[in-house]
């Protein structure tokens, strides 16, 4: 096919359903989907792992293969519309049994005496095959050219180039139907790829990107996360490159918190990035709960104040919800005071963390859940004594 789109409806009824979830409800066996040559789309499965060509990965429309007994309606359709005043032509027509797509290929190219690295997405003939050395393509202006060569000048419209190297050539990929427990209807694995969710974009890295964090947009699908605006955000390589669609409605993004563990880390830093010696961490939870003889007893003051060393917001909680959330710490503490004890009792005769060796010093520090390793013996007394001292004076007192 020639330039163009084809309007795709389910074989079976004959109306495109509007979602996935209508067509699995229906029990529909086909899908409605569009097919338009050259646009970028993304593979919804694996087909060739081995080259590349798994869940996720980037292709572009390149051709449909009909069953046999749909050709010559296929044609008929094609020959009887006409275009529009932008000459494209739309028809409907019955689900191909393959949409082939194309992969691009990797280039070296000379746009002058400069060298940088493309893809056949930056040519104006995108779906090229059989490129070789020494072919003049026609180049456009991507920023990501930058990565392979930071004194290139930018241009506009399209430039002619010379091909150098070619690392990989495009090749097609037919892409058939599937089904899974997930899928459970046959579709095509492959769908436009405009847009990626959140998920999709990760490890990406793009020339521009246009992000949709309108709260409306996500009414029906879910909660947005801290997460999903960071993965957003850090596409691009330059702040100028990225941008949001319109929207009425963002003020949400300023209650959006990071998970408990990395907001308890980020306290550790004062107001200008420094870290603050001394912070709260995992050792001071413990420290603070390994003497006590039952979470029973804590108040709620000192239940609130643990809560607020993991991280955890605790205003309007109740106390049974306190202890629920530290008891799993207290549980952790009561266990490694249990280790502590059996490893200090294995040295009877040591009366001050001075006398420890650096290996033993080592095992004590690693059972309270922070690391070792590279630290000056020095350093590793100051952290081992609270927990030694504690030791001692328990199996004393036994």
């Amino acid at each position: 096919m020639g330039k163009g789109h084809l309007d795709i409806p389910n074989k079976t009824t004959g109306i495109p359903p509007n979602s996935y979830s209508e067509e699995v409800d229906h029990g529909r066996v086909g899908f409605s989907e569009h097919f338009v040559h050259g646009a970028p789309g993304r593979i919804t499965t694996n087909i060739m792992a081995s080259k590349g060509v798994a869940n996720g990965s980037p292709c572009r429309y390149h051709s449909m293969i009909f069953h046999a007994d749909n050709e010559a309606l296929v044609d008929d359709l094609l020959r009887a519309c006409r275009a529009d005043s932008t000459g494209l032509k739309s028809v409907v027509g019955p689900k191909p049994a393959y949409i082939n797509v194309f992969i691009d290929g990797q280039f070296m190219v000379n746009v002058g005496r400069q060298s940088v690295e493309v893809t056949n997405s930056d040519f104006f003939n995108q779906m090229h095959e059989n490129l070789v050395t020494g072919n003049q393509v026609h180049l456009r202006w991507n920023d990501a050219f930058r990565k392979s060569n930071p004194k290139i000048r930018a241009w506009e419209g399209y430039k002619t180039a010379t091909i150098k190297k070619v690392y990989s050539n495009g090749f097609v990929v037919p892409c058939g139907p599937y089904s899974d427990a997930k899928h459970p209807c046959k579709r095509l694995c492959v769908t436009l790829g405009f847009a990626h969710t959140f998920n999709k974009a990760q490890g990406m890295t793009l020339p521009a990107v246009i992000v949709s964090i309108d709260k409306k947009k996500f009414s029906n699908s879910g909660r947005i996360k801290l997460s999903h605006v960071f993965i957003s955000m850090s596409r691009v390589c330059n702040g100028n490159d990225i941008a949001k669609l319109p929207g009425s409605n963002f003020a949400y993004l300023y209650d959006l918190e990071a998970p408990p563990h990395i907001r308890k880390w980020a306290r550790n830093y004062d107001i200008n990035g420094k870290w603050i010696p001394g912070g709260i961490d995992v050792s001071d939870v413990i420290e603070r709960l390994i003497t006590l003889p039952s979470i029973d007893i804590c108040t709620l003051r000192d239940l609130q104040s643990i809560v607020r060393m993991l991280g955890i917001e605790y205003w309007g909680k109740r106390i049974d919800t306190l202890r629920g959330l530290v008891r799993p710490w207290f549980i952790k503490a009561q266990k490694m005071k249990q280790q502590i004890e059996r490893t200090i009792s294995n040295f009877p005769t040591l009366t001050s963390v001075d006398e420890l060796s650096e290996t033993q010093l080592s095992m004590i520090i690693t059972i309270t859940g922070q690391s070792p390793i590279g630290k000056h013996i020095t350093v590793l007394r100051e952290m081992a004594k609270p927990w030694f001292d504690y030791a001692k004076g328990t199996t004393s007192n036994q």
